[in-house]
């Protein structure tokens, strides 16, 4: 799975709306978590558990990659950065509130071949 499918990715009747519904009936701010936060971390989260499954078969299973797991750690990411205000040193830096000579490692996402272009993400955010 790429980057770019885990953001489309969904389980039977399970996906970005449906995580986001479920975070607020479990008191989540309805105004603080827009589907486009969810959609954004959801993407992420596909992918990282995708990727650990495919990198490490025998630590990782399937069920690692299951709805209440993403449902999870969407609610870990909600607290840290609604909650908490702890902000990823990507979304810091291209909101300009962190210096862009401030070490962070980023892996890259996707390549657009077409105009050579790299996404850029921390796990919670990317860049082009």
């Amino acid at each position: 799975m790429t980057s770019t499918q885990a953001a489309t990715f969904r389980f039977p009747n399970f996906g970005p709306q449906e995580a986001r519904a479920a975070l607020i009936a479990m008191g989540a701010q309805e105004s603080c978590c827009s589907l486009e936060w969810f959609t954004c971390h959801w993407r992420w989260i596909v992918w990282k558990f995708a990727s650990q499954i495919r990198a490490f078969p025998l630590l990782y299973s399937a069920d690692n990659l299951s709805p209440p797991f993403v449902l999870s750690q969407l609610a870990y990411r909600y607290e840290r950065e609604v909650n908490q205000c702890q902000r990823s040193a990507l979304k810091r830096c291209l909101e300009r509130d962190d210096t862009i000579s401030r070490y962070i490692c980023l892996v890259i996402a996707a390549i657009d071949a077409s105009s050579g272009r790299i996404e850029l993400s921390d796990g919670w955010y990317s860049c082009w």
